[in-house]
Order: structure tokens, then sequence, then C-alpha cells
């Protein structure tokens, strides 16, 4: 079960041994998908739309083995709706937002307690870092990685009590702004 931006759905994820031209009707029995078009035999991504629900479907072909992957994500059709807009607010509760920084994407594994969240910001990558070390350690946390000087890496990790945090802070594609991306997870809670 996850949550992605503002609505719910299912999250599901299959490996195949073949490739994908071959599994195609075995995708669709399994997620039990509407229609009958076919899914083609390289990596892509389906919208697929029925009555009741959404299905976005992730297919990556792998060359080397020849094997598929199939990440499903079925919702509700307004669960689809709202998970189409940015969320309106930082929804990472144990970790600060970056003043000024434009929530664009979240999504929370709701049984795991993983989240991840991408903001933007137009502040240099440097006073994003700086920002986050700073306010991070101040609410207790811990930096794990670092090099031997003691300086934290690209993608540093932190950890407080029961928690972990990723932070990577790379030029948007746009390449005005930067991608601030975060990674927490809760751990040895999970409801299943």
């Amino acid at each position: 079960e996850i949550e992605l931006n503002g609505g719910s759905g299912r999250l599901t994820v299959l490996g195949f041994d073949d490739a994908l031209d071959t599994v195609g009707s075995q995708i669709r029995r399994i997620l039990d998908l509407p229609g009958e078009a076919p899914l083609g035999s390289g990596s892509s991504l389906h919208i697929i739309k029925g009555d009741s629900t959404t299905h976005r479907l992730v297919l990556l072909r792998f060359d080397e083995g020849g094997r598929t992957l199939a990440i499903d994500i079925e919702q509700a059709n307004a669960d689809f709706l709202a998970s189409q807009n940015p969320p309106g607010k930082h929804r990472i509760k144990a970790v600060p937002s970056f003043p000024g920084s434009t929530p664009m994407f979240f999504a929370e594994d709701v049984n795991t307690k993983l989240r991840i969240a991408v903001n933007t910001s137009a502040a240099p990558t440097d006073s994003i870092r700086k920002f986050y070390d700073q306010e991070l350690r101040a609410r207790g946390w811990t930096a794990s990685l670092s090099d031997d000087q003691g300086t934290a890496t690209e993608m540093p990790l932190y950890h407080r009590r029961s928690e972990l945090l990723c932070l990577l802070v790379v030029p948007s594609q746009a390449g005005q702004t930067q991608q601030i991306t975060l990674l927490h997870k809760e751990l040895g809670n999970t409801t299943k």
C-alpha cells in the first residue's frame, strides 16, 4: 500500500525470466489489467484506465539475460487524479524542508514506512547541503558516511535512533534549479 502525492494506491513489482514480448499476456493476467493492446517489446510506461481503477505500468526490459521487470501502481480513478499534482506541502515530518523549496513529488510505502520526497530550489547545492547538515545535526541526526577527512559524501546518510535519511542534491533537468531528494526510513516498525 502506497501514498503517491495526494492519492493512495497499491504497488506491485513482478519479475520474469523471459523477454517482454513473450510475457505481455502473463502480466495482463496477473495484474488483471483491462484491454488487449500489446505492451510492446521495449521498456515503456503505460497508463491503463478502467471503469474504476487506473494502472501506471512501467515495463523494464533487460538485454542481459532477457529478463523483464513490471512495476504496477494501481489506484482508484479519483486517487489517480489526485496523485497527478505535486504535493501541496513538505510531507516528511521528521525532516525539515529547505526554506523556499517547492515540493514536486512524494511517495510512501505505508507498510514499511519508507518515504521519498523530491523538492526543487534555486539555491546553490552547497547552501542546501549545509542547511541540511546543520539542521539535521541540531535535531539529533548523525552523519553516517564521510570520507577520510570527515567530509560528507555527495549523498550523505544520516541516522537518528530508529530512522535513516539519505540526501541527494543535483541540478534539475531544466538546469536553473537544484533537485533535493530525501529518502526517509523508519526502522523496525513495519505493519506486515
